[in-house]
């Protein structure tokens, strides 16, 4: 579906637009930002299911005291 995450957020984005009084091309700059920030997201998440990595390794695991 066309800006799904956004469907999920409106409401709370609507009302930091009425708080912080946006215009309307500052608010529909940043929904299209916002929507454009979930769909790399999303496509991300997607490359990394694809990759079919074994496990998922950060640095906070790593073991820095193993030099051999």
């Amino acid at each position: 579906m066309f800006l799904t995450p956004l469907a999920y957020e409106y409401s709370i984005l609507t009302q930091v637009a009425a708080e912080e009084n946006m215009g309307y091309s500052d608010f529909l700059e940043g929904i299209l930002n916002y929507e454009l920030r979930s769909r790399h997201g999303r496509h991300e998440q997607m490359l990394l299911r694809m990759a079919d990595f074994p496990a998922i390794k950060t640095l906070h695991n790593f073991d820095y005291n193993f030099r051999s």
